[in-house]
């Protein structure tokens, strides 16, 4: 299997990761991809849908779209685990987008075990 199916395989896991410390279902709503860069090597990138419809009526006044990114998405040098960093992404209403890091400092993906790997944030 390869490491794009192993991932996808994982994300219901993550998905409940992040139900666990946020409370925000977003069942269904997660997506894992594979990029090829310039110089050759593979990025794993993990998105989530539109999380727009989660949101309060007074923070659509703010928001124009809202999702979870997951940035990174390399393979170690030891080749034993992904690294991703956890971010919120933002658009507001009025133009101007941002995103700042949620819920772990840091996220592993442990190949051999298809276990997800979380560094709390202090």
């Amino acid at each position: 299997m390869t490491l794009l199916a192993n991932l996808e395989k994982a994300i219901p896991a993550l998905e409940m990761l992040i139900e666990a410390h946020t409370r925000v279902s977003v069942k269904g709503r997660m997506k894992v991809t594979e990029e090829q860069t310039r110089n050759g090597s593979v990025t794993y990138r993990i998105q989530s849908d539109s999380l727009t419809d989660l949101l309060s009526p007074f923070t659509r006044l703010i928001f124009k779209d809202i999702q979870f990114y997951f940035w990174g998405g390399q393979v170690s040098s030891d080749g034993l685990r992904v690294w991703f960093s956890p971010k919120v992404s933002y658009e507001h209403v009025h133009g101007g987008s941002n995103g700042c890091d949620v819920i772990w400092e840091g996220l592993w993906f442990d190949i051999e075990t298809s276990q997800w790997i979380t560094r709390e944030k202090r």
